[in-house]
This record gives C-alpha cells, sequence and structure tokens, in this order.
C-alpha cells in the first residue's frame, strides 16, 4: 500500500513508497528508497499488519530478458 516501514540489519532504514502484487514475477513488490550500503540481495524486513515480512532487495527490472513470465513483445 505504500508508508509500511523498511528495517535492514534490524534498524529502521525506510518507509514503503508504494506496493502490490507483480503478477508478472509472481510476487510481491514493494518500492523503498534504502541507504546506499543495503546491497543488492540483501535480506530486509516490511512491517505489514504488525508482522515482520522478510524481503530480498531486487534491482529493476522484475522480469526475465527472456520474457519467460511477461508477454512476448509484438513482432
Amino acid at each position: 500500500m505504500g508508508g509500511e516501514p523498511v528495517r535492514a540489519r534490524g534498524v529502521p532504514a525506510s518507509r514503503v513508497t508504494s506496493g502490490g502484487y507483480g503478477h508478472r514475477v509472481d510476487a510481491s513488490i514493494a518500492y523503498a528508497c534504502l541507504p546506499v550500503d543495503v546491497e543488492v540481495g540483501e535480506q530486509v524486513e516490511v512491517g505489514v499488519s504488525g508482522m515482520w515480512v522478510p524481503a530480498v532487495v531486487a534491482v529493476e527490472p522484475l522480469y526475465g530478458p527472456e520474457y519467460l513470465r511477461v508477454r512476448t513483445p509484438p513482432r
């Protein structure tokens, strides 16, 4: 939804700016601006409904270049 807290290495790091379900990647996606020392692949936690949910920092784009889960581009 947005506004949920994000913590990295057990300390508050940011808040979610937007989020939702990514049908093409079959996973939930949350966007947040994280400190520069938080690396791609690092596990963080997002506060959702009073619980801390594990998340992994990913680099965009969130789809495979092979278009396995994305519609085939027009020819």
